[in-house]
């Protein structure tokens, strides 16, 4: 854990930890933001490569910072919103390549 807090430290800006432990055909990524808030996000091996993960974690922390900085949303409560879901569902999904 003592890794994970400094990597996140001032120091090193990018939140992004990478592959965490590999196994059984899935593929799990890492982020942690300034504030210790984590996201892990887990994929079949075969739907992402490591360099696409960044930007989808960085794009997840934002939508998730937007939605908890609404004024109307109470803090430590779960986030219910259709439009966040949304958001969420089509950043998640894999892409499908364009032939």
């Amino acid at each position: 854990m003592a890794a994970l807090l400094r990597s996140a430290s001032p120091e090193n800006r990018d939140c992004f930890l990478g592959p965490l432990m590999p196994g059984d055909g899935l593929k799990a990524f890492g982020y942690m933001t300034n504030t210790l808030i984590k996201f892990i996000v887990v994929y079949e091996a075969a739907a992402i490569k490591d360099p696409d993960a960044r930007p989808i974690l960085r794009k997840l922390h934002e939508l998730y910072a937007r939605a908890v900085c609404n004024p109307f949303v109470k803090p430590s409560t779960p986030i219910v919103s259709k439009k966040f879901d949304a958001q969420i569902k089509q950043l998640l999904q894999p892409s499908v390549p364009q032939a």
